[in-house]
This record gives C-alpha cells, sequence and structure tokens, in this order.
C-alpha cells in the first residue's frame, strides 16, 4: 500500500478547475473574484480542500454576491450540502455588505462568543 498524499491547491488550480465549472461570458470576472476571495488564505487552509472544491466555494460566494441590491446587507447561514456544489460538516456563513472596516472580525468574535468557532 503506497502513501499518496492529496495534491494541494493552488490559485492556479483553483483558477484551472474554474474554466471547467463557469461559463464563458463569466470567466473573467469570476477568476477576478476567486484571486482576490483567496488572495490571503494561507497555503495550510488551501491544502485542506481540493481546487474543485476550492472552486465551488467560490462560484457559490459569488453567486450570492451578485443577488445583493447596492446599499443592502445580504447574510446566509447555511449547511452546504450537494445542491452546492460544496459540502462542510460545519456551517457556513455568507455575508455581503458594502465596504465596513472590521466587519468579519465583529461577526466571528460574535460567532465566537456563542459557541464553538472552527
Amino acid at each position: 500500500m503506497s502513501s499518496q498524499t492529496a495534491p494541494v491547491a493552488t490559485l492556479e488550480s483553483i483558477h484551472s478547475a474554474l474554466k471547467t465549472m463557469v461559463p464563458a461570458d463569466r470567466l473573467a470576472d469570476t477568476l477576478a473574484f476567486a484571486q482576490a476571495f483567496y488572495a490571503r488564505l494561507p497555503d495550510e487552509e488551501l491544502s485542506l480542500r481540493s481546487a474543485e472544491a476550492w472552486a465551488a466555494i467560490a462560484v457559490s460566494n459569488r453567486a450570492f454576491a451578485d443577488q445583493r441590491d447596492a446599499g443592502v446587507a445580504k447574510i446566509r447561514v447555511f449547511n452546504p450540502g450537494a445542491a452546492d456544489a460544496f459540502s462542510s460538516g460545519h456551517s457556513v456563513v455568507q455575508i455581503v455588505n458594502d465596504d465596513m472596516s472590521f466587519l468579519v472580525d465583529s461577526v466571528g468574535i460574535a460567532i465566537a462568543q456563542c459557541g464553538t468557532l472552527v
């Protein structure tokens, strides 16, 4: 039995996966979104999922953001499954809003105060 490790996802491999998932007319926008979305994600986090899973997460987040009216906050909390094209053992919080400093930190702190944040 050989010990094989899963390939580590990279921004390039995520982009390659997106090219197979996204229609041509939306590809440039989705690639730019994924580049910004994952720009600060540490390599150790990238290793937790396949490039295809990270691509599906980016597509889900972009689709959610596309449905927001300017000036109106949009929040979704859900347990992803087959219909979302990715899965997780955790609940997901998606937030799309106008630029607000510290929004992610504030939401993370509020969730942590309610229980375990993983």
